[in-house]
C-alpha cells in the first residue's frame, strides 16, 4: 500500500530536520525558533514538539508549540499544548493568546466561536505580560468589536510604550500624517501601517483630524460601520453588502467618487503601502508626498513641490532602528515589512518616474541626498545601492 502524500511529506520533513540537527549541532529549541521566524511553521511544530518532550516542565516551549501549530493551520493541534502551558504557568501570556485565537471565527469549529471567551483570554494575556505587543494588537481589534473606545486607546498606547511599534514605524507614521491635507481620509492596507498612525494620533496627539481607515478590514462590518460613523463618513452600509458580506471595494470606490465631486467634504489619500484599484475611470491618483491623493482625471500625476517639501521634512527626522520589533512574533512582518526609510526613498523614486520634464540638476542632487539619507538611516550598503540604481533607472526613462 502506498503511503499517503501527507505522510511522505511529513517523513521527508523529519529527515530534513534530522539532517540539520546532526550537521548544525544546534539545540533543538534554537532551530525551532529559526524555523518559526522563517515562516516554516510545519518544521517549527516538529522541532518544538521534540523540545517540549525533552523539557516537559517548560511552559514556554508548550506555548511556542501551540502558537506554531496555530500558524501552520492546525488549530486542533494547538489546544493541548496551550492547555499544558497554562497548567504549568497559569499566567503564560503567549498561551492565553493562543487560547484567545482558538475562540476566533477563523480557528474555532463551526458554531464554537465566542468573542467573550476571546476577550477574556486577551485580557489575561496583557494582564500577565503587559509588554506583549502581540496580544495588545488583538486587544485593539476586539475592543472595536466590543465598541470599547477606552480599550482601543489603551491598546494603541501600549503598542508604543512596549516598543512593539518601532521608532522608524512611528517616525514614518508621523511624517505621513503631518504631510496630509487637513481632515484627510488616509486609506491603509496592512497591520503596521494602520497601527502606527493610529497610535501616533492617540499616544502623541499627531494630526487627530485625519481619519485612518484600513481597506482590508472594511470587509468586516464590525469594523466598517463604527469606523465610518466615527469619522462622519455617512455611507449607506446597505450598498456595501453582497452575498459574501461587506464589500470593501465598494466603500473605497464611493470614497473616491465623493472626494472628486466634493460631496465628501474632505480629501482622500492612499498610503503607499495600500492596495489600489488602478482601473477606476472617474478619479485619478496624484503623488503629493508620502501618499497618493485622489484627484480628478487629467491632473498631473505628481505634485513635485509637495514631494520636495515632504522629503525635506523627512531629512530632519531620525529613521534609525529596526523595521520590526524583536518581540513581534509575526513571521510575515519579519520577512516582508519594509524599512520605513526605504519607503521614503520610494517617494523620491516615484516622483522621478512620474515627472516627465524632470530637472536633471535636481535629479542628480536628489540622487546624492538619497545616498546620504539611507546610510544615515542605517540601511545596508547593498540595499542602498540597489535603491540608487532603481532611482537612476527611473531618471533615465
Amino acid at each position: 500500500m502506498i503511503a499517503p502524500y501527507s505522510c511522505l511529506l511529513r517523513a521527508a520533513t523529519l529527515l530534513t530536520l534530522a539532517a540539520r540537527l546532526s550537521l548544525a549541532q544546534q539545540p533543538v529549541t534554537q532551530l525551532a525558533f529559526k524555523e518559526y521566524l522563517a515562516n516554516n511553521a510545519d518544521s517549527a511544530v516538529t522541532l518544538f514538539r521534540i523540545a517540549a518532550r525533552q523539557r516537559p516542565s517548560d511552559a514556554s516551549l508548550h506555548a511556542w508549540l501551540a502558537e506554531a501549530a496555530l500558524r501552520s493551520g492546525n488549530p486542533a493541534d494547538a489546544l493541548q499544548p496551550a492547555d499544558d502551558a497554562l497548567r504549568l504557568d497559569p499566567c503564560n501570556a503567549q498561551a492565553h493568546l493562543v487560547r484567545a485565537s482558538l475562540f476566533m471565527p477563523r480557528y474555532a469549529p463551526r458554531g464554537r466561536a465566542d468573542n467573550d471567551s476571546t476577550w477574556a483570554h486577551l485580557i489575561e494575556a496583557v494582564n500577565c505580560d503587559s509588554s506583549d505587543g502581540n496580544a495588545w494588537s488583538y486587544v485593539w481589534k476586539y475592543a472595536i468589536i466590543r465598541q470599547d473606545s477606552a480599550a482601543e486607546s489603551r491598546a494603541l498606547r501600549a503598542l508604543v510604550a512596549t516598543g512593539f511599534l518601532t521608532r522608524p514605524q512611528i517616525t514614518y507614521a508621523g511624517w505621513v500624517l503631518r504631510s496630509l491635507p487637513p481632515r484627510a481620509v488616509l486609506l491603509t492596507g496592512g497591520d503596521l501601517d494602520t497601527y502606527a498612525p493610529l497610535a501616533a494620533q492617540v499616544a502623541m496627539g499627531v494630526r487627530p483630524d485625519v481619519a485612518v481607515v484600513n481597506i482590508v478590514m472594511l470587509n468586516a462590518s464590525w469594523y466598517s460601520r463604527p469606523t465610518l460613523a466615527r469619522h462622519a463618513l455617512r455611507y449607506d452600509a446597505r450598498l456595501a453588502v453582497d452575498s459574501t458580506g461587506t464589500d470593501a471595494q465598494k466603500i473605497v470606490t464611493w470614497l473616491r467618487q465623493e472626494a472628486v465631486t466634493g460631496a465628501l467634504g474632505r480629501p482622500v489619500a492612499f498610503a503607499l503601502t495600500a492596495p489600489i484599484d488602478t482601473t477606476a475611470r472617474d478619479s485619478a491618483l496624484q503623488l503629493a508626498g508620502p501618499y497618493w491623493l485622489v484627484v480628478r482625471p487629467g491632473v498631473a500625476r505628481t505634485d513635485s513641490a509637495k514631494v520636495a517639501e515632504s522629503l525635506r521634512n523627512a531629512d530632519a527626522l531620525d529613521w534609525r532602528g529596526p523595521a520590526v520589533a524583536w518581540s513581534d512574533r509575526s513571521s510575515f512582518h519579519r520577512l516582508y515589512e519594509p524599512q520605513p526609510a526605504l519607503i521614503v526613498s520610494r517617494v523620491a523614486l516615484l516622483d522621478n518616474a512620474l515627472g516627465a520634464q524632470r530637472d536633471r540638476d535636481l535629479a542628480r542632487s536628489r540622487d546624492e541626498w538619497m545616498s546620504i539619507f539611507l546610510r544615515r538611516a542605517g540601511i545596508d550598503w547593498l540595499t542602498t545601492n540597489r535603491t540608487l540604481e532603481a532611482f537612476r533607472a527611473s531618471r533615465s526613462k
